[in-house]
């Protein structure tokens, strides 16, 4: 009861506070009016219209997504939005204009991927050499010599990304890798005739690239069996380095809070694409132009800014990268926007909304999740016949694959909205058939509407989050750690797990006590639980080595405990060499370093560090160590070929493990101390304390 008549003051209020001819029309009448009016299907239209070829692409830099970006900065100024901005970040431009494969008179239609080197109009001419297997470097071994040849490699993406296989064909003298679809490796692009594209963290010293869908795959795959094949790659493309000058544009525009306190909220998106990109991501473009619109149609005045940020670079931004997405989101974090971490009160970023046969999902840091699921309850016409559920990290769901994760690496609470499913993943995703017929109108003006109930939530009273659900997933992480068993200075471990204590019980104490604060003391109780969430979010977000989301200590811990696996099994009697091998491949990198030849597992893992040329989104990861296992996997080797002691390899484990547990000590003290600043921050604005 008291729910509704919230509702029904708020209604009221709302009625109260905008002018007479607007005061009829709701947000959500206006979002079906837009809708009657073919608002939403206009834009739609006219973004996935900027292309860069027939079949699409509007890659970052590019004059098609800079085409986008000018579009987009008209309509939000036309739609009444304020500083209305188009930010520059430095990318590598990069345009395709062409691409096929050609074997006689059979000319087949191909596409490729940002960061390729072209190969000119001529193309490259060559004998064309099936990879069998996923492309290893024993597949490439058992290939035979490339040298001036064209290497057909399947595209294995649940073993690794094509960079690896194609730097390995590069290092053994292929002039062009034709990637090719293939059943044994499903991964993506599965629909008949699919072209593929995507972020390849490619090096710009590896051959040319390009794909072949399925059916020219198995017509290509069919003349080999029956003899060799001479073909001509063709890749056409144009690009500017970003430290020649190339640019993209992130878009900015927002309707001004009602209050002095600085705060906003954020709705995010991408404008740059693959193919034509309906759902991935125009659909982000046009909900936030039909919220920005729908809310001055209505009158809406929030107390807080909320912001509508429009990025470039986020599929891909730069070459000889290995983290080459969300470049636009990382630069703007890191640079124009440095001031929102502490001012932001979440980033609700849009991803592929309205998909005709999907549900709505959301990641979320896990403060939020309690929430997002309370909204989900509340508006369940909002959320569709299909219902919805959140993610987060404890479930392995929180990816780096979207503008969401490096705003919440320096410190922003935030969601993710999805609506797609397994069977778009496979099949359609950043494909030709992620098109306009895949989005269901109706679904995606609910997910349109849930996002202003949203919004109003974050806007209006006590901010939503709960606190507990971070501190519970932490604390059970430090308890499961084993930081006592792996020999951790017991000191400092003994001190984090006290410290991931104190502030659960205080987080708990916290949210069991939030209704008793008042409504004088909830704006300065908002920006003290700001401030804890950009202590807490900037500096326990992190990611492993596989992309995902982590607590800073968790990559570290893993690569020690395996290699003091690998040191129990070289102890053993008699010695377990296959055990201690197993062991050590599961350490950082080493899965890369034991299938592909040394130069290309060298040439990741220094992509990977903070301080390579194009570290992007490693400087905000906190990074594990970066750790070239590979010396230690050989000396293991070489004792069980000679049925030798490993005293070698032992003694080189020692002095890694004694570095790994100091980087573990030291990650743990800079840890403790943030839990201990965050408990007091929390213990000094709960009511009763």
């Amino acid at each position: 009861m008291r729910r509704s008549l919230s509702i029904v003051v708020g209604v009221l209020a709302l009625t109260l506070s905008v002018p007479a001819a607007a005061s009829a029309l709701t947000f959500n009448r206006a979002v079906d009016q837009l809708f009657r009016e073919g608002y939403p299907q206009r834009l739609e239209s006219t973004i996935n219209g900027f292309r860069s070829v027939p079949l699409g692409f509007r890659w970052a830099g590019s004059e098609a997504d800079d085409r986008a970006a000018r579009f987009l900065a008209s309509e939000m100024r036309a739609a009444g939005l304020v500083d209305v901005k188009l930010e520059p970040v430095p990318v590598d431009e990069w345009t395709i204009e062409g691409a096929r494969v050609t074997v006689g008179d059979t000319v087949m239609p191909a596409t490729s991927y940002p960061g390729v080197p072209s190969t000119g109009p001529e193309g490259v001419t060559g004998r064309v050499v099936r990879i069998p297997g996923a492309g290893s470097k024993a597949d490439f071994d058992r290939a035979g010599d490339l040298t001036g040849k064209i290497a057909l490699v399947n595209f294995a993406s649940d073993y690794w990304w094509m960079n690896f296989p194609c730097a390995e064909a590069g290092l053994r003298g292929a002039k062009a890798v034709i990637l090719v679809f293939d059943r044994e490796f499903p991964g993506y692009a599965g629909a008949p005739r699919a072209f593929n594209s995507n972020d390849p963290g490619y090096s710009f010293t590896s051959p040319p690239l390009v794909w072949l869908p399925s059916q020219s795959a198995a017509w290509l795959k069919d003349e080999l069996r029956g003899g060799p094949v001479t073909a001509t790659v063709t890749l056409e493309s144009s690009h500017t380095f970003a430290e020649d000058g190339g640019v993209g544009y992130n878009v900015v525009g927002s309707l001004p809070g009602s209050s002095d306190d600085g705060t906003r909220i954020v709705f995010g998106g991408h404008h740059d694409a693959h193919f034509s990109g309906a759902l991935d991501n125009t659909t982000s473009c046009v909900a936030q132009l039909v919220i920005a619109k729908a809310m001055k149609m209505c009158g809406y005045q929030p107390a807080s800014t909320v912001t509508f940020f429009n990025t470039t670079a986020e599929e891909w931004g730069y070459t000889d990268c290995n983290y080459d997405w969300l470049v636009g989101s990382t630069y703007s974090i890191q640079r124009t926007h440095r001031d929102w971490p502490g001012a932001v009160k979440a980033m609700l970023n849009l991803e592929l909304m309205g998909y005709r046969a999907g549900s709505l999902w959301f990641t979320a840091t896990r403060d939020m999740k309690p929430w997002l699921l309370a909204e989900m309850k509340a508006h369940p016409d909002l959320v569709g016949a299909r219902g919805g559920s959140v993610q987060d990290p404890s479930e392995g769901y929180w990816f780096s694959y979207n503008d969401q994760w490096p705003l919440s690496a320096s410190g922003i609470p935030s969601t993710c909205m999805w609506t797609p499913d397994d069977y778009f993943w496979s099949h359609y995703y950043h494909t030709q058939y992620d098109g306009v017929d895949k989005l269901d109108w109706g679904f995606f003006k609910k997910n349109i509407k849930f996002h202003l109930e949203l919004a109003r939530s974050l806007d209006g009273g006590l901010l939503p989050y709960r606190l507990a659900a971070e501190a519970a997933a932490l604390a059970a992480a430090a308890e499961a750690a084993g930081f006592a068993a792996a020999g951790v200075d017991a000191g400092v471990a003994k001190d984090f797990v006290s410290a991931t204590r104190e502030y659960l019980a205080s987080a708990r104490s916290f949210d069991a006590r939030r209704g008793r604060v008042p409504r004088h003391e909830r704006a300065a109780v908002n920006q003290a639980l700001l401030a804890v969430e950009k202590l807490l979010n900037a500096n326990l977000t992190a990611l492993d080595v596989w992309d995902g989301t982590v607590y800073p200590f968790q990559q570290p811990m893993v690569d020690l405990t395996g290699m003091q696996a690998a040191v129990a099994a070289l102890k053993r009697s008699p010695v377990q060499y296959s055990r201690a091998l197993a062991a050590l491949e599961g350490v950082n990198l080493g899965w890369y370093g034991t299938h592909f030849s040394r130069p290309v597992y060298l040439a990741n893992l220094r992509q990977r560090e903070p301080g390579c040329v194009h570290a992007n989104m490693a400087d905000l990861g906190h990074m594990a160590m970066t750790l070239d296992i590979m010396p230690e996997h050989d000396l293991v080797r070489a004792a069980r070929a000679q049925k030798a002691e490993p005293a070698a390899a032992l003694a080189a484990l020692k002095l890694k493990i004694t570095a790994e547990k100091r980087d573990i000590a030291s990650r743990l003290d800079a840890l403790t101390a943030v839990l201990v600043e965050a408990t007091n921050a929390v213990d000094a604005i709960t009511p009763g304390r």
